[in-house]
């Protein structure tokens, strides 16, 4: 059978295709209908990878007006800079003119050229208006830009952007309305400034392309918080300026003939903030070029470029700006010093510095003056350093370089963090003298790290540094993912709401494991005390909503923004402690101090404290005491009952026993007088009945009440009504409840099942509670205790489990604290924002909630520079695995808290080389591990390898082998298709093997096909293999127990390739291919049935970017695809039939179609393409 050709990508029908595609199509309708097991898929999910380019604080003014005047899209005109040889004369004196002009070490005049005429444009309006400032408020939050993706920590939501992105900088405003403005060059050599509305969502004001004879786009060179930025090209530099907060407009540009720009950086420009050095580094057959160009604010167009030729060095791949003055050259082989003058004065000799001391690349993070000073505070030695830059290196160490003025240079080590991408700088101008926080990028996470500078030491070797040396704490900002190899469908835990299985992403450096269908929030703890073992209720008081005298006098003269609380302990003996946890205003550090002479009744168990503007109030198991503190002005009472809780507000308290339903309220606590006591008994329908929630409500017309739940009814009591007889309580609800909270007119409501209900008092019927239930799934068969966050957002938690609803949309996502503690349950959880105080069976917990995001677990694993690996998930055990190939070792990870054990090896050391690894599944007995691999001898072995799990420990065994007769084959693949058999292809050859009594057995004889075969997979009654060619033999077994091989052949013609197949069932095979040519798709999965000795195509699904691997899963049935470019996309399988009838991740270039340099205007970000904003 032959095939050729491929489908359209507009208005895809079956019919339209019928002589394009490769394979017979005669009976495709027969296809359509006549299996069960076909599938059809569509796109569901797209999770972009997120390793951030840029982190930074950006403000904007919350004013929804902000961008009228720019909605109208405009279009650029053409202006002409001064003829080119008068621009020549006036920006490239240096060039000609100068003494050096005939010097063999500088660059001639031929090769600078100064284009001009068709790249500088300005608006076909006259000149833009000056932007006024604004009183509205002012909102700023940390904006981080990936790859393909922006997103801010204003909102949990992530833009998913129509380009991808080479570079991102951020302009900060000098305006007196601050309006900050990112500036994003993408891979298409498209600039765009991009600003922040009202509610921080990236909005696209102005675009300018680059034309194709600039090259290559590169990167962007800032220098805040001027308006001058310039954006390079392997061969062109392009000078811009902003002309308002919004805006920029060309300047002039540089183009390099016959010359590759290897590096640029601005040079600091110190106390000459008018006046601006651009270094430049570049590359020339075997000569090495070294470029400042220097110009002024008030003459931009006018600039002077300096050069100094190195006829014997090596090209820079990196430039890490010191000053105003001198920079680092980073080359292969070491670090050059740089001064400005040597370039200006033509002298080649530079200072250098040993290259082993870092990594294979070195990178600038960027400056702060602040890290020098608390450097200088802590650290004898420095005090002459005038300049501090932060660099990041391949080896994972963040280092800075300090400098002085004109003199020495020193390296110090800071810390060193697996995986290591990047660090942003952070704001830490209230941080204490000793520590320092910045923002750490690794494997697709930000992580506000928090570093100890008391035990910094000078820098010798960069890998020489400890893993986490000198981190006092992290705070997870952001967890994304990094682009990954491979993938592996993992069964869900039970606490998860849908019982699918998560896709795990595989690299060299580490696992992540994510949460596709429903977003999770990441935590991280900011404190963890055993202390707490004797509390079974937390009472929790934020300092901020202390009243100022007891600010005062229990606080004194403490930073207002930073976090303080009051937390009640108490010890198994019963006495009760306040304990005043103050934390630094980043949460970098804390300190735990126990307040004194506080309580005033030490006899009785402590419910709940609380404080007024006259008083502190302990409510205990046999009353409460009030007290000013403030000498013998305190007073007692007595309750007629054992009190087990409190409910305090304002002056209002309420005092129950949850046993027999007696309640005591108390309308203004700081009144003494008996009349202000009101005492009244809840209902209990039987003896095993008892109050499970009590909360104060408030209605729009400010009237409150009590409602109060017991034995499943919820009875409300209005608060005027409280002195009657009956004492005003009333049934006001016939749904079943246990647990709830209110917040102010809103209340939320859980049955004994999970199900959750919201509900609002009623303004025209105040006696009838209106409970609607939410459509959220929730439902585990237990009830959840409720705590409010906000009026549009609830904290839900049983003893295993936390969950944040939103009550705007009703969505939900797990807050991921407590799965490492396997035995601890939650007992009891407090809310203030973004903290958490969670009170453990066996500790106090504070964690910090982050964005959500798809991360549900994130771990590096070890050696994470060695690429060949193998993961192996052990359902069986809930481990993975991790075959080292080149070292030859066993380790596994558990998954549920990361711990790694290094497993005994010696079965792995009969091998030179291993080449494959894989798990022949079962449900019973030993695990059965088959590796394959080459011997010292040069012959090919199969073994056969059990673990078997013990309590505490995982021991390996060997157990039989195999040797493959003739040559090592440069490829060998194992598939497994039951608990006893599998499938080996090496070479040109694959042969089933069984596992008898544990000794592999091979069966039949071997099949072999004409070329090397490059995938294969197979199920127990089919096989397929493709070749390198493209060309692919189904081998399938009928129902008399005979096989049928069918070859497919691919005609030469094809500019599309085959490489990958996955077999998800007897009926249903999918290949992998990509198109190598200019089409808007590069990639294919296609869809095939074996039928008879005939194969039968059926659907097809084309990509816009190369794919890395492809996984199903029957479980959820869905297609998991993952891209090169770290982006994941799931397709739903459908029953009914149904066609992917546009290319899956396409995106539309916003000048397509536009014979124009540029447009200013306003367009919302989506993941297809820019869209004119309606706002």
């Amino acid at each position: 059978m032959a095939f050729d050709g491929f489908t359209a990508f507009e208005d895809l029908s079956i019919e339209a295709i019928d002589n394009d595609w490769w394979f017979d199509l005669s009976d495709q309708r027969e296809a359509k209908s006549k299996s069960d097991e076909r599938r059809w898929f569509k796109e569901k999910l797209t999770i972009p990878c997120q390793v951030p380019i840029c982190c930074r604080i950006v403000r904007a003014v919350r004013d929804i007006h902000k961008f009228s005047d720019f909605s109208k899209v405009q279009d650029s005109r053409a202006k002409s800079f001064a003829p080119l040889d008068s621009l020549q004369d006036e920006l490239g004196k240096a060039l000609t003119n100068g003494p050096a002009q005939n010097d063999p070490e500088t660059l001639d005049d031929s090769d600078l050229e100064l284009l001009a005429g068709e790249d500088y444009f300005t608006q076909e309006e006259p000149d833009e208006k000056v932007i006024e400032p604004s009183s509205a408020p002012i909102v700023s939050a940390t904006f981080i830009a990936s790859r393909n993706a922006l997103k801010t920590t204003f909102k949990d939501k992530v833009f998913q952007c129509p380009f991808d992105i080479i570079d991102c900088k951020i302009r900060y405003s000098s305006l007196n309305s601050p309006e900050d403005t990112a500036i994003i060059l993408s891979s298409e050599g498209i600039i765009y400034s991009v600003a922040f509305d009202a509610e921080l969502n990236p909005i696209v004001l102005q675009w300018w392309k680059l034309n194709k004879i600039d090259g290559v786009p590169r990167e962007i060179c800032m220098l805040s918080p001027s308006s001058q930025f310039v954006v390079t090209t392997d061969t062109t530099l392009k000078f811009f300026k902003f002309t308002n907060a919004y805006h920029f407009e060309l300047v002039s540009n540089v183009n390099i003939t016959n010359t590759t720009i290897s590096a640029t950086a601005f040079l600091n420009s110190g106390e000459r903030e008018n006046h601006f050095m651009l270094f430049t580094a570049l590359s020339r057959c075997k000569e090495i070029i070294l470029c400042l160009t220097q110009w002024g604010s008030s003459d931009e167009k006018c600039k002077e470029v300096h050069t100094l030729t190195l006829l014997d060095s090596e090209p820079v791949s990196s430039i890490i700006p010191l000053d105003d003055s001198r920079c680092l050259a980073v080359t292969e082989k070491d670090i050059k010093l740089v001064n400005a003058n040597q370039i200006l004065s033509g002298e080649p000799t530079f200072m250098s510095f040993k290259r082993s001391m870092f990594g294979s690349s070195v990178t600038k993070c960027f400056d702060d003056p602040i890290l020098l000073s608390k450097i200088k505070s802590v650290k004898e030695g420095y005090q002459n350093a005038a300049h501090c830059t932060v660099i990041a290196t391949s080896n994972g160490a963040l280092c800075c370089c300090l400098s002085e003025e004109e003199g020495s240079i020193s390296f110090m080590a800071l810390t060193r963090v697996k995986g290591l991408d990047n660090a942003f700088l952070l704001d830490n101008s209230s941080t204490t003298a000793e520590f320092y926080t910045v923002m750490i990028s690794a494997y697709g996470q930000l992580t506000e790290t928090c570093l100890d500078l008391r035990n910094t030491d000078e820098l010798d070797k960069d890998y020489k540094i400890s893993s986490s040396q000198n981190i006092e704490g992290k705070r997870i900002l952001s967890a994304g993912h990094a682009p990954a190899e491979s993938i592996v469908y993992i069964p869900g835990s039970r606490t998860q709401l849908e019982k699918q299985d998560l896709p795990c992403l595989l690299s060299q450096a580490s696992l992540t494991l994510l949460s596709p269908n429903r977003a999770v929030q990441n935590c991280s703890t900011l404190l963890s005390v055993r202390s707490f073992k004797a509390v079974s209720t937390l009472n929790v008081i934020n300092c901020l909503d202390l009243p100022e005298k007891w600010q005062q006098q229990l606080l004194g003269d403490t930073t207002a923004d930073a976090p303080q609380f009051l937390i009640l302990n108490e010890t198994r003996t019963g006495k009760s402690s306040l304990l005043l946890i103050e934390w630094a205003a980043d949460y970098s550090t804390h300190k735990l101090t126990e307040l004194d002479d506080l309580m005033r009744d030490e006899s009785n168990d402590t419910v709940a404290i609380h404080f007024t503007d006259r008083n502190f109030v302990q409510v205990t198991t046999r009353g409460l005491s009030v007290d000013s503190l403030g000498g013998n002005d305190w007073f007692s009472y007595q309750s007629s009952f054992v009190v087990s809780g409190a409910l305090c507000d304002g002056k209002k308290i309420i005092m129950w026993n949850s046993d027999c339903g007696n309640v005591l309220y108390i309308e203004d606590v700081d009144d003494t007088r008996s009349e202000y006591y009101e005492e009244f008994k809840v209902p209990l329908e039987d003896e095993h009945s008892k109050i499970t929630a009590v909360m104060f409500t408030r209605e729009m017309n400010g009237q409150e009440s009590i409602l109060v739940v017991s034995g499943a009814t919820v009875h409300q009591a209005f608060l005027n009504d409280l002195n009657t007889p009956q004492g005003g309580l009333r049934r006001v609800s016939e749904v079943q409840v246990h647990y709830g909270s209110a917040f102010q007119k809103e209340f939320v409501l859980s049955d004994l099942n999970g199900g959750i209900y919201r509900g609002v008092i009623g303004e025209t019927m105040p006696n009838k509670l209106s409970l609607d239930k939410l459509s959220v799934n929730l439902e585990f068969g237990f009830p959840w205790e409720v705590r409010f966050v906000s009026a549009d957002e609830c904290i839900l938690f049983s003893p295993r489990t936390i969950y944040s609803l939103s009550l705007t949309d009703s969505s939900f996502a797990e807050i991921l604290v407590g799965s490492h503690k396997k035995h601890a349950t939650i007992i009891d959880v407090k809310v203030s924002g973004a903290l958490l105080f969670i009170l453990f069976s066996d500790r106090l917990e504070v964690v910090f909630r982050s964005s959500l995001t798809h991360t549900r677990l994130h771990q590096p694993v070890k050696n994470a520079r060695i690429k060949q690996k193998r993961f192996l998930y052990i359902n069986r055990i809930n481990r993975m695995l991790i075959v080292n190939w080149s070292r030859r070792t066993l380790e596994s990870v558990k998954l549920e808290n990361g711990r790694i054990m290094l497993l005994d090896s010696r079965c792995l050391e009969s091998f030179s080389t291993i080449s494959e690894t894989v798990e022949l599944k079962a449900n019973t007995g030993p695990i059965n591990i088959l590796i394959a691999g080459s011997t010292d001898t040069g012959s090919c072995l199969l073994k056969l390898v059990q673990v078997v799990p013990l309590p505490g420990k995982l021991i390996t065994r060997e157990v039989s082998s195999f040797h493959f007769d003739g040559p090592i084959p440069g490829n060998v693949h194992i598939v497994t298709v039951s608990e006893d058999s599998f499938w080996v292809f090496y070479g040109e050859h694959f042969q089933m093997f069984s596992l008898d009594r544990n000794m592999l057995c091979p069966i039949g004889l071997v099949e072999r096909s004409e070329e090397k075969l490059v995938s294969m997979d197979a199920k127990a009654d089919i096989v397929v293999a493709l070749n390198c060619s493209g060309n692919f033999k189904v081998k399938s077994r009928q129902v008399d127990g005979s096989w049928i091989t069918t070859d497919v052949l691919r005609r030469s013609s094809s500019n599309l390739k085959y490489h990958k197949v996955l077999v998800m069932s007897r009926g249903f095979v999918v290949i992998i291919g990509e198109r190598h040519d200019d089409s808007a798709a590069c990639a294919v999965l296609t869809f095939f049935a074996p039928c008879g000795d005939d194969v039968v195509y059926f659907n097809d699904i084309w990509f816009a970017d190369p794919i890395k691997d492809v996984k199903y899963s029957p479980q959820n049935d869905e297609l998991c695809v993952l891209f090169e470019n770290g982006n994941l996309t799931l397709l739903a399988g459908q029953r009914e039939y149904h066609r992917v009838s546009h290319v899956v991740g396409q995106r539309t270039r916003i000048d397509q179609g536009l014979d124009v340099q540029g447009q200013t205007g306003c367009w919302d970000i989506t993941s297809h393409k820019l869209i004119p904003s309606q706002s």
